[in-house]
């Protein structure tokens, strides 16, 4: 009889600890799929930024807005990443700000919106560098999702 016994106890405890396995495998995916979402997000604002300040200012007012509402809505896309970042990064959720609102300058900066804009290549550049940066950062807090639970 104690053999029996011995040998539920030891299904449940194995039963319990696949289930609770299995959970923090859900949560682990489900952040790692949230920082791959924000890396896609990083660079749709990377390929809208570029053809933005590469090209000079469209032809009509429309299209300018047209143009800098397609970079605004994808800018406005990390802000929602935000509350998951903060549990995600911990400590770090302020590099992630600061990075994030670099980005937002960097793509919004200059003469962005303004009647008769240009092709401005620095301004591409800072765009790129901050992408990067953010993207840096990003890929270096999926091994800490590992560990943060």
């Amino acid at each position: 009889m104690s053999s029996l016994s011995n040998g539920l106890i030891l299904a449940l405890t194995a039963a319990l600890l696949a289930f609770l396995y299995n959970v923090y495998l859900a949560r682990v995916k489900e952040k790692l799929s949230f920082v791959n979402d924000c890396i896609q997000s990083v660079d749709r604002i990377e390929k809208l930024a570029v053809q933005y300040w590469l090209a000079d200012g469209k032809e009509t007012f429309q299209e300018e807005l047209v143009a800098a509402a397609e970079l605004r809505g994808a800018l406005a896309v990390t802000s929602t990443f935000e509350d998951v970042f903060r549990d995600i990064c911990g400590l770090r959720f302020a590099e992630y700000r600061r990075l994030d609102g670099g980005l937002f300058d960097a793509a919004t900066g200059a003469s962005f919106e303004s009647a008769g804009r240009t092709a401005d290549v620095s301004q591409t550049i800072l765009v790129m560098q901050a992408c990067h940066e953010l993207r840096a950062f990003l890929r270096s807090e999926r091994p800490r999702i590992y560990w943060a639970h």
